[in-house]
């Protein structure tokens, strides 16, 4: 069974942290440099891990950070294990996202995550090659 866990950042366990890192873009994404941001310096250790787990296995996971100097929104990255993939995994973080952090700003990373998050309702899109708005709602 899959379950949502959410975490402070800065208590991620080892095994935690391991695999948020490994589960992003990399170098090509902000995730990683974000994650390692939020867990050393990050503003008072307000930043959050979502993550759903089927055990100890992270399959999906979002980095959920506070309004601060650059918005007035949260800020929210996503990222789904590629095998795990449209299996509702993401829809179900963004649900949990949409619930506990209006209004949440959503960087899209290419045309695929533009699409999936103009699907959800109150989120602020914005293509993050361009910087372009994509939608406002």
């Amino acid at each position: 069974m899959v379950l949502i866990v959410v975490k402070k950042v800065h208590e991620l366990t080892g095994a935690e942290y391991k695999q948020c890192w490994g589960l992003t873009l990399g170098r090509y994404g902000d995730m990683q440099r974000e994650l390692a941001f939020e867990r050393n310096e990050g503003i008072a250790g307000e930043a959050l891990a979502i993550m759903l787990k089927d055990k100890e296995r992270i399959v999906a996971w979002a980095l959920i950070q506070p309004p601060g100097e650059l918005s007035a929104n949260w800020a929210a990255g996503f990222f789904t294990r590629p095998s795990e993939r449209r299996k509702g995994y993401g829809t179900r973080l963004m649900r949990y996202v949409q619930y506990n952090f209006t209004p949440v700003q959503c960087w899209a990373y290419d045309v695929a995550s533009g699409g999936f998050f103009r699907n959800f309702a109150n989120e602020i899109v914005c293509d993050k090659e361009t910087r372009t708005w994509i939608e406002s709602v």
